[in-house]
């Protein structure tokens, strides 16, 4: 997905994807019009990010997943998003877009 420089997105820093399955969790109350995803993961002893590249999701895509509260606090509600559903994201200067 191309993105503008400039067009703002909500951005998401996942320290570690929920492993079965290899999905993120994404805030209902956070997600906007476009988000961005960085999925922070590294390997034990690795600096290099297991999913290097920013990710992005449309909030009309996002806010089609299921949902379920968050264990530590059942007031947040995360959409269950595959990692796989979500697309590497590249910022272009405006005028490509």
């Amino acid at each position: 997905m191309k993105l503008g420089r400039t067009t703002p997105a909500q951005v998401f820093e996942i320290n570690t994807p929920v492993w079965g399955g290899r999905k993120v969790g994404l805030a209902t109350y956070k997600i906007g019009i476009h988000n961005e995803v960085r999925i922070l993961y590294t390997h034990s002893g690795s600096t290099e990010r297991v999913y290097p590249q920013p990710l992005y999701i449309s909030g009309k895509k996002a806010r089609t997943y299921p949902t379920q509260p968050v264990k530590s606090n059942p007031h947040v509600i995360l959409h269950i998003i595959p990692i796989n559903d979500l697309e590497v994201l590249e910022r272009v200067n405006d005028s490509q877009n």
